[in-house]
C-alpha cells in the first residue's frame, strides 16, 4: 500500500461541529492514520463565501493511502464545509505573519522590498495564495 503524509485545511459553517465527528468522518472513509488535529476556532472570514461571514477554521495533519477519491467526494458534498485544501507540504497560514508582506491594496510585495531570498519569497506567494482561498486574507480591499 502507497502511502502519503498529507496536510488538509478545513473551512466549516457549522458551529455544532467538533473534532469528535470529524475523526468519526475521515476513519469512516478509511483514512490510514491521523497525526494532529489542530483546531484554530470561529474566526472572521475576510469575505463572504455561500453566505457566511464566521466559520471554523481546522488544521489536519494525516496519512492516507493513494486513493483517497473517497474523502474529496465527501468534502465536496457535505453542506458545512465551506471550503478545504490538500497540500502536500506544511505552509504558513498565520494571518499576522502574512500581512507584513502584502501592501494596502493586497498585493504581494516584491523581494526587493521585503529583502528575503528568492526561496523564502516563493514560499510567502504561495502561502498567501492559499490563505487568500481559505478566506483568511481579502482579495482586494472593499
Amino acid at each position: 500500500m502507497y502511502l502519503k503524509k498529507y496536510y488538509l485545511f478545513l473551512v466549516i459553517k457549522n458551529k455544532n461541529y467538533n473534532i469528535n465527528l470529524i475523526k468519526d468522518i475521515l476513519y469512516k472513509i478509511k483514512i490510514v492514520k491521523i497525526i494532529k488535529i489542530e483546531l484554530l476556532g470561529l474566526k472572521n472570514m475576510a469575505y463572504k463565501v455561500k453566505n457566511n461571514k464566521k466559520a471554523i477554521y481546522m488544521y489536519i495533519n494525516l496519512v492516507i493511502n493513494k486513493n483517497h477519491i473517497n474523502l474529496i467526494n465527501y468534502l465536496n458534498y457535505n453542506k458545512n464545509i465551506i471550503r478545504f485544501l490538500f497540500k502536500k507540504k506544511n505552509i504558513i497560514i498565520k494571518k499576522k505573519i502574512l500581512i507584513k508582506f502584502i501592501d494596502k491594496n493586497c498585493k504581494i510585495l516584491s523581494s526587493k522590498f521585503t529583502k528575503i531570498s528568492f526561496k523564502f519569497q516563493k514560499k510567502i506567494a504561495n502561502s498567501i495564495k492559499i490563505a487568500r482561498f481559505l478566506t483568511i486574507l481579502p482579495y482586494k480591499l472593499k
